[in-house]
């Protein structure tokens, strides 16, 4: 009897284990992942992130899509001048705050019209609550107040806008915020993160990085910053590892770089991400995560390598790397920059001749410009010759760009003199940049012939002096300082190079250089086929623009008195 007692539970046993092992072969997943190996579990997400696991996924993906579509839709693509307008006078329509931030400061937003969003829960009548990741608000509907924008009248559990009166009532701790709403919307941002998370559970991982990254697209325009950085760390920690995709995950996490690389007033990134531990989410500082993640990736790249070898032969001291990498780059472009500095120095001493060819030719610019280039022609002198180093330094500043980027984690933190950290901008070291950008410029400019300039273009070339320094400091104000550091090192270097240039040149008087060929030869012989073409039409050519006036006023008149052959008398 107990010999077939233990049969029986030993045959119970199997079957349990058996129907076990069928179960887990049919959902093809363990425990805690979602269809097709996706996370399903979701304790420590906040409530944005946690998704109702009752809904079938497909039904709660159609709804969810309509909610972002209509948002899209109605959600009016500011021009230009919108976007300039809103940063002096601020955006238009109700101010968006965190419930979070209505709670900490009910006192001031009392009685004001404010926008919050979160998960709706229907309660009894008209009265609801919105839930997010910094608390709860109490929600009441005012008369004939209806959602609109769903694609039914039942909103319980899906992300909404909510605009409305924010109100306080006294309880036994203190007072407690509610909002009275006057308009509810659906949450576009929010629609598209719970989408990507659902993706993730379902393990469609090529959705869930979409969703992810137009989620942290629309909280631009509507809220929700706080979950941008886990848009994006998200996406890109998906693209790395589900995906293999290492430059979708790059762009990703540069964007989340961007995003935690101002830090708050006590010094610390103030956005956070989640990532998934054993079993549960772990919250985590963004800059913590996005900054290795991108290192990493980074660190196989040459323009990565290049700003790394400098570092490293600075001992580590990363402003010095910038320095000896201003330095070794003003070295290399060092032949064309004593070309353009001779070339300005030849010009100089070319302006008497210039200035009296200005004057002579002062009715023919015709005339001028084909003897200007003779003259520079005999003297060996390209008047545009301080354009080329220009131009090769672009190619150098871009990718030494990239490469402060990639490199941007071991600036983080870093110090030099004032500046606090050499990953973020800094506003003193900018004035500083644009002062000697304002410098630059006029030392470049005595690369041009201002004599053999009108006196329009001479005008609009001190205009540029002042310009270029504002424009560049408007364009570089959230640029890394360590990018500034460079350019400002640059610039100086170029100074250096100028003022000692200046002492050792030729002096006035001493033989001019060889004559030139080149571009110089090619506008002496296209002035002169020019004047050739037109010595073809007529015989005789006047040399100022007045004898070509009377010289056209004789032809019309002898055209006119000269009968048409054929005509009768």
């Amino acid at each position: 009897m107990t010999h077939t007692r233990h049969f029986s539970i030993a045959r119970a046993a199997a079957g349990a284990l058996l129907i076990v092992l069928c179960t887990c072969m049919v959902l093809g997943a363990p425990a805690g992942a979602g269809a097709e190996g996706g996370i399903a579990f979701q304790d420590g997400l906040p409530p944005e992130l946690v998704i109702d696991t009752s809904v079938q996924p497909a039904e709660q993906l159609t709804t969810l899509t309509a909610l972002r579509e209509w948002t899209e839709k109605n959600t009016p693509k500011p021009g230009f001048l919108d976007s300039l307008k809103g940063a002096f006078s601020g955006p238009k329509g109700p101010t968006v705050a965190t419930i979070e931030t209505i709670a900490e400061h009910l006192g001031d937003v009392q009685g004001q019209v404010l926008s919050t969003y979160g998960i709706y829960h229907q309660g009894q009548n008209d009265e609801a609550t919105l839930v997010s990741s910094g608390g709860e608000l109490p929600v009441s509907l005012g008369g004939g107040v209806a959602p609109e924008g769903f694609p039914s009248a039942d909103i319980d559990g899906l992300p909404v806008i909510v605009t409305g009166i924010v109100e306080s009532t006294k309880t036994a701790d203190g007072y407690s915020g509610s909002i009275r709403a006057s308009k509810i919307t659906p949450c576009g941002w929010l629609a598209a993160l719970r989408m990507g998370r659902i993706h993730e559970i379902e393990g469609t991982f090529e959705k869930a990085v979409e969703a992810y990254e137009g989620a942290a697209a629309l909280t631009t325009s509507g809220g929700g910053t706080e979950f941008a950085g886990f848009c994006l760390s998200r996406g890109a920690q998906i693209a790395l590892e589900e995906l293999n995709d290492q430059a979708k995950a790059r762009a990703l996490y540069n964007r989340a770089w961007d995003q935690c690389a101002g830090l708050g007033p006590d010094g610390t990134c103030p956005f956070f991400t989640w990532m998934p531990a054993t079993d549960r989410w772990a919250e985590q500082p963004l800059r913590q995560v996005v900054g290795p993640s991108l290192d990493a990736l980074n660190s196989t790249q040459f323009k990565y390598k290049i700003v790394d070898f400098f570092v490293g032969i600075a001992a580590g001291n990363a402003p010095l790397g910038i320095v000896l990498i201003a330095i070794i780059v003003r070295l290399l472009v060092w032949p064309l920059s004593r070309k353009q500095l001779e070339s300005a120095h030849a010009m100089q001493r070319l302006q008497p001749q210039i200035k009296a060819l200005q004057e002579k030719y002062v009715d023919d610019k015709q005339k001028f410009q084909e003897e200007f280039w003779k003259l520079c022609q005999a003297n060996g002198v390209n008047p545009l010759g301080g354009c080329l180093p220009m131009l090769v330094q672009f190619p150098i500043l871009i990718m030494l760009y990239q490469g402060i980027r990639a490199y941007i984690w071991h600036f983080d933190g870093t110090s030099f003199f004032w500046v606090k950290n050499l990953a973020g901008p800094d506003l003193p070291l900018l004035v500083i940049y644009a002062a000697s950008m304002f410098f630059y410029q006029r030392l470049m400019q005595a690369t041009n012939p201002s004599s053999a300039m009108s006196p329009e273009q001479a005008q609009q070339q001190k205009m540029m002096a002042w310009m270029m320094p504002v424009m560049f400091f408007f364009f570089f104000r959230t640029l890394p300082s360590a990018f500034i550091l460079y350019w400002l090192a640059s610039n100086i270097i170029y100074a250096a190079e100028h003022y000692i240039h200046s002492k050792v040149s030729p002096r006035d008087g001493e033989p001019a250089p060889k004559k030139s060929g080149g571009f110089v030869t090619s506008m002496v012989k296209l002035m002169s086929s020019g004047k050739q073409g037109n010595d073809g039409e007529d015989d005789e050519q006047p040399d100022s623009y007045a004898a070509k006036e009377a010289a056209a006023e004789g032809k019309k008149v002898g055209k006119a008195a000269k009968p048409k052959s054929g005509t009768r008398k």
